[in-house]
């Protein structure tokens, strides 16, 4: 019973532990359930992030083009002719290209203007996947770390299943020796009745040896217990009977 309580002791223990792993995977199951519903949200990530960066490098390119454009104004408002081939440059030729340069600027400025208002739209959503990406590593990190507690449970379940397989084979080995201490003692109470008889009949081999050395008045006395030892040999076992009966059952013409 001892053995009994010890192992339904160590069991209850586990109880508690099994019911804290159940908590914590349903946990990691929410957890997951959010992860997937972020990742979602993060499908338009590269998307955006590449027309950010297109955009960017657009940008860079037209500020170029504008620096271009602005040395060219600057060429013709500086400039009567030309310093390659010396020719004259007509006022009227110059109006017209510082006028072209001028449109060009502009367009390009205008383009610079929706790329930056695109992009600070962009800036934006890009700041939103980072707070989901953060959410997501954090979460992670939370999964990470149930995980483990879940793993250190485990091996504590492993610890104490071990020592109920322990207490169990422990338990089957006592069995087995009560089994044989009870064969020892049924064999030591036959033992011992076989003793007390033996004791009997060692008890009455020494009254007839008695008898027989008896010198003095040995022929009264076997003519009167005589036949009280042969009744009394009598009931003993066939065995003995046959044996005690060749020693003791003597004629009276022997005395």
């Amino acid at each position: 019973h001892t053995r009994y309580g010890t192992v339904t002791g160590v069991q209850t223990c586990a109880l508690p532990i099994y019911a804290q792993n159940v908590e914590l995977e349903n946990e990691v199951a929410d957890l997951m359930t959010q992860v997937s519903s972020l990742l979602d949200k993060l499908k338009g990530q590269d998307d955006t992030l590449s027309e950010y960066s297109i955009n960017e490098t657009a940008i860079k390119t037209d500020k170029v083009s504008m620096g271009k454009i602005d040395k060219e104004i600057q060429f013709y408002h500086n400039n009567d002719k030309c310093p390659s081939c010396s020719q004259i440059i007509s006022t009227d030729l110059k109006n017209q290209k510082i006028h072209e340069c001028s449109i060009n600027k502009s367009e390009i400025e205008k383009e610079i203007e929706n790329k930056r208002k695109t992009n600070e739209d962009l800036s934006k959503k890009i700041e939103q996947y980072s707070q989901i990406d953060s959410k997501i590593e954090k979460i992670q990190d939370k999964v990470k770390e149930i995980k483990a507690h879940i793993s250190s449970n485990n091996q504590y379940i492993k610890k104490i299943n071990k020592q109920i397989s322990d207490l169990q084979n422990e338990s089957n080995n006592m069995d087995k020796e009560n089994e044989t201490l009870q064969t020892i003692i049924e064999e030591g109470k036959k033992h011992s009745t076989d003793k007390k008889e033996l004791e009997e009949n060692s008890q009455y081999y020494a009254m007839a040896a008695m008898i027989l050395k008896d010198s003095g008045i040995k022929s009264k006395i076997i003519k009167y217990y005589l036949p009280i030892m042969n009744k009394i040999i009598n009931q003993r076992s066939e065995e003995h009977t046959s044996e005690l009966q060749s020693q003791f059952r003597i004629s009276y013409a022997v005395f």
